[in-house]
């Protein structure tokens, strides 16, 4: 399972080093940042995998909690999960393989 992360807020600095920090504690690899200021603010997508194969919805509330609370001044914050192991020549089955993926989860 990959997990996608998104960020957004105000620029400042330590907003990459701080995400970072807090899904290396949780034990998802990076695999890819992308980040750009967009009108004065940061915004970020990471792609990661964890390293827990049981990564649960509990402990993705908590990343995101954890994240929040470190007043890194980031207004919204999304891990969610990849869909591109869903792709398939029958529609049936996307929805199948859509429905069973665990939810995104959002500050």
């Amino acid at each position: 399972m990959k997990a996608i992360v998104t960020t957004v807020g105000q620029d400042r600095v330590g907003i990459i080093a701080g995400v970072s920090h807090y899904l290396a504690k949780a034990s998802i690899n990076i695999l890819d940042v992308s980040k750009t200021i967009m009108n004065g603010y940061f915004t970020m997508m990471m792609v990661g995998v964890p390293e827990d194969r049981d990564f649960t919805v509990e402990k993705i509330q908590e990343i995101i909690r954890i994240i929040a609370d470190e007043n890194l001044n980031v207004r919204t914050i999304t891990i969610g999960i990849s869909l591109l192991d869903c792709i398939d020549s029958d529609s049936d089955r996307i929805c199948q393989k859509i429905y069973s993926k665990k939810p995104v989860f959002q500050l």
